[in-house]
């Protein structure tokens, strides 16, 4: 599945790493190939994948290059 280093509009100096997901609450490795390119706005969404276990996932936004 993909995954992305994704830089915060508010700190640059802040960078976060997830797989990409089509869905709010999507397992990571849903989504199909190729879904974000470098660039492109996406948002987060969180996969709870056990009680202990909480993952970021990023989901592409409007507004990216397609």
């Amino acid at each position: 599945y993909e995954v992305v280093v994704v830089t915060l509009d508010d700190d640059p100096t802040i960078r976060l790493v997830g797989p990409v997901v089509d869905a709010s609450g999507a397992a990571p490795g849903t989504a199909a190939e190729h879904r974000v390119a470098i660039g492109d706005p996406v948002r987060v969404s969180f996969w709870t994948a056990d009680e202990h276990t909480t993952l970021p996932c990023w989901i592409r936004t409007a507004g990216g290059a397609r």
